[in-house]
This record gives structure tokens, C-alpha cells and sequence, in this order.
């Protein structure tokens, strides 16, 4: 399935790496991804400056379906999972405003998919034909529903997989920096995790009355778990084959809206930059690391 995948993804301008492999920052072992992707858009014209959008993709060649259980939704961050992002700048200084993070800044809950549906799920289970029980007529098969297939595919572990490599991305960014007392130059990364599968891809909608089912191509879940001592929440949209591409062409558009954002409004970003640059040099090598990666907030 990656190889199928692979020249699609390609095809959008990224550059794809199948089974990529990374270290789990928790145990130290190797852990391996699907598909990792990297595009890069250029901001400016006189300094070498970017973001780049990085798709973290995890698949399976499944063919049973996938049933996602969405309830309506207030449409903000705090509630539908924030964008993960990593660089400078991730907090947006004025003179005599407050600070914001990037997010507030770019106004990325008016235009970024995570934001226009409305609705999302935290639960889901794969419906497939079971081998084990005893069928109670002649050519009737009996279903099963879990997150378990066949007692072998796990399909939360893909989505912890996704989350543990949200992590290790931005900790690897974070870890690659070196500060700049010159001044810092404007360099994000956007990370979008994914799942993909063969199968069909069903919405359960939880109303006021009965349960809705409906075929689509892409629902947005929200996963929530530890990573170390820390509960967090991480954003994974999953998608079929087929849906993919109608999502690398959402990423597309995304990434052009907060190049065009960041270009438009250049002095902001500017007087930001230098403001993170003073305050980090009064920090240790560890909080600037962690500062960049997204971990830790300046003052």
C-alpha cells in the first residue's frame, strides 16, 4: 500500500520516504512509519526563509470497514486538537500587545480543515467477519466490531504510531537548533498526521435522535493519550485511498493561506523573531530546544 501511495503523494510536490523509522522518545527504541513527506513553501524572495508542511502517514490494507461514531463540535482548538507546528516564530510579540501564539496570529481556526466541519469522533471500531464464533445458520456470516482484527491487526497502535511521530519530528527539529544572537530567520514546520485505509470509511453521527450512518472519504478523530507524564490530544485525519487526494489538496491551500498571511503582514513577524531571539539567549540550550520543538512558552 505505501507504493501505492508514495507516487500520489509525490505528485503534490512532496518529498515521500517509505518505513521510516524513528526514535520512540519514551523507550529510546527505533519505531517505524509508514510514509514520512516534506514539502517546503518559500517565504520571501531575499532570504532564505520557509515553512514546510510534513505529512506523517500511517496505512493499512484493510477491507473491512471502519466505523467512526462523531458528535457536533464547538469549532476551536481547544476542542477539535490544535495544528502541531514547530520553528520560529511559535508566539507573536508587539510592542505594547499582548503575546500570541502563531495559531491566534494566523487566524488558522477561520480557514484550516481541523475547524470547518464541525464534527468529530473519539471513538470508532472495525466491523469485520469473524472466524471464531460458531455460525448459527448455514451461509449467514457473524460479525464482530473492535479495534482488534482478526486478533492480530491493533489498529490503535497505528494511531499511537502517529502521535509518538508527531513528537519525535518536532523533538528532532528542536534538537537540530543552534541560536542565532544575530537574529533568528522565520523557519515552521506543520505536521499532519494521517491514516489511510483500503476499506470503507463509514460515519456514525450521534444526534438528538437515532444513529446516522453515511459512506464517506475522510473523518477527523481525535486521539487522546500520554505521552510521558503529559495527557495529550493529537488531531489524525483519516481518510480512504480515494479521499487522500481531495486531503493533499486541502494541505495545498493551507500551506499557500499561511504563506500569504506570514508575507502580508512580514514586519510583525519580524519584530517577533527578534524578541524570541533576546529572550532565548537568557535560556539554557535545553529550554531554547524545547521552545523551538513546541514544548515550552517565553515569558
Amino acid at each position: 500500500m505505501e507504493q501505492r501511495l508514495v507516487p500520489l503523494v509525490e505528485s503534490f510536490g512532496f518529498k515521500a520516504t517509505p518505513n521510516e523509522r524513528f526514535h520512540n522518545f519514551e523507550t529510546g527504541e527505533l519505531r517505524e512509519l509508514d510514509i514520512s513527506a516534506i514539502s517546503a513553501e518559500r517565504i520571501g524572495k531575499r532570504r532564505l526563509e520557509f515553512i514546510f508542511p510534513m505529512l506523517l502517514i500511517a496505512c493499512k490494507n484493510l477491507q473491512c470497514p471502519l466505523v467512526f461514531f462523531t458528535q457536533q463540535e464547538i469549532r476551536m482548538n481547544l476542542f477539535l486538537g490544535p495544528v502541531e507546528v514547530s520553528g520560529l516564530p511559535l508566539q507573536i510579540a508587539r510592542r505594547g500587545k499582548t503575546v500570541r501564539s502563531l495559531a491566534d496570529f494566523l487566524g488558522i481556526e477561520k480557514f484550516h480543515h481541523y475547524y470547518r466541519t464541525g464534527r468529530l469522533a473519539s471513538q470508532f471500531c472495525a466491523v469485520y467477519e469473524s472466524k471464531k464464533l460458531v455460525q448459527k445458520r448455514a451461509n449467514s456470516p457473524v460479525f464482530e466490531a473492535g479495534h482488534t482484527i482478526g486478533g492480530r491487526i491493533e489498529l490503535f497502535q497505528d494511531f499511537e504510531v502517529l502521535a509518538k511521530a508527531v513528537v519525535a519530528h518536532k523533538r528532532d527539529h528542536g534538537k537540530a537548533f543552534h541560536l542565532d544572537r544575530r537574529g533568528e530567520d522565520l523557519n515552521l514546520q506543520f505536521y499532519y498526521p494521517i491514516f489511510v485505509t483500503s476499506g470503507p470509511l463509514v460515519e456514525c453521527f450521534v444526534g438528538n435522535r437515532r444513529p446516522q450512518y453515511r459512506r464517506v472519504h475522510q473523518i477527523g478523530f481525535l486521539l487522546r493519550t500520554r505521552i510521558g507524564v503529559e495527557q495529550r490530544a493529537f488531531r489524525i485525519d483519516v481518510v480512504e485511498e480515494a479521499g487522500l487526494r481531495r486531503l493533499l489538496t486541502t494541505v495545498t491551500v493551507e500551506m499557500s493561506q499561511i504563506a500569504k498571511t506570514i508575507q502580508r503582514r512580514r514586519q510583525v513577524i519580524n519584530e517577533s523573531l527578534a524578541w524570541i531571539t533576546r529572550r532565548l539567549g537568557r535560556k539554557k540550550i535545553d529550554f531554547q530546544r524545547s521552545h523551538v520543538s513546541g514544548e515550552a512558552d517565553l515569558d
